[in-house]
């Protein structure tokens, strides 16, 4: 079973995660895999270590789509078209964390995010309408 969650910055995507995964399943978070490989700011590395996060997730979403493990979580912020088809063909539930732009931006400030975040907040709201709509 694959879960991708998908929701704007500070939404609650990695708690929802935490929350729900077992122990062995395969979690793929872009700030847990940044704090790995040594970022000092999960929210804000640095662009060469992005570039080898960047190539760290992609390769482990290309091994989940191909059924390499049993159950896995991966947080996709804002999946584009071709990422979509690729998680419905490989039978992924798609999980929407949505708690509203004003809450995320809140967050936002009260975790000390980057200054762009609130930017990035609106942008996916932006591009996102139907996921706003109840």
């Amino acid at each position: 079973m694959i879960t991708v969650v998908v929701g704007p910055p500070c939404a609650g995507k990695s708690t929802f995660v935490r929350e729900n995964a077992k122990p062995n399943d395969a979690v793929v978070d872009f700030d847990s895999l940044a704090t790995a490989f040594g970022s000092g700011a999960a929210h804000d590395t640095p662009q060469p270590l992005r570039r080898v996060v960047q190539a760290a997730r992609r390769a482990a979403v290309s091994q989940i789509l191909l059924g390499v493990v049993e159950t896995a979580w991966v947080i996709d912020t804002d999946p584009g078209h071709f990422m979509l088809q690729q998680y419905r063909r490989a039978g992924a539930t798609i999980e929407v964390i949505d708690p509203g732009m004003e809450v995320c931006i809140e967050r936002a400030l009260a975790d000390e995010r980057p200054e762009w975040t609130a930017d990035q907040i609106r942008r996916w709201y932006r591009l996102n309408k139907k996921a706003t709509r109840a």
